[in-house]
């Protein structure tokens, strides 16, 4: 029986106005496996007929990306009050690399480079705009070399 934290995440990703229109770029098959803390039940993401959609159960195939997200970080991106795509980026990121341990959410790729590309991943991230770029390049990844190392440390092939 999916828990509060599957209800709230299923809401921001299908329902959220700013969440539709960041994952527009991302082609149908995209498949996100996704770990709720403390929820040991399998869930994941799908883009269907240019939708994403929120699952529970057993993943059709091995995903694109594995995320891991606690309660507190599925609360904070669900409450956070923007229309603004870019600061929507900006604070997932700031999730991302937030020392707080019940703040988290980590991002474990199963593809390379080329793959991310074409599945429409560094076009969600252009529609941040200066502002998720501005923040990426603050963290040292203001370059395609840089977004490179940083993928291939995700990969596990670092």
């Amino acid at each position: 029986m999916p828990t509060e934290d599957f209800r709230l995440l299923k809401s921001f990703l299908e329902e959220r106005p700013v969440a539709v229109r960041a994952a527009e770029p991302l082609k149908d098959g995209t498949l996100f496996q996704m770990n709720i803390t403390g929820d040991d039940a399998p869930y994941y993401v799908i883009r269907e007929a240019k939708r994403s959609v929120l699952k529970e159960g057993e993943l059709p195939r091995s995903p694109d990306i594995i995320f891991t997200i606690s309660p507190a970080a599925i609360k904070r991106l669900h409450d956070f009050d923007s229309n603004n795509i870019g600061a929507y980026g900006v604070e997932f990121f700031r999730i991302m690399v937030s020392e707080d341990p019940a703040l988290s959410l980590e991002a474990k790729l199963n593809i390379g480079f080329f793959k991310l590309t074409r599945l429409g991943v560094f076009k969600i991230l252009a529609k941040g705009g200066p502002e998720v770029m501005g923040f990426l390049a603050s963290r040292g990844l203001g370059s395609l070399k840089a977004i490179g190392r940083a993928i291939k440390k995700l990969t596990g092939k670092d």
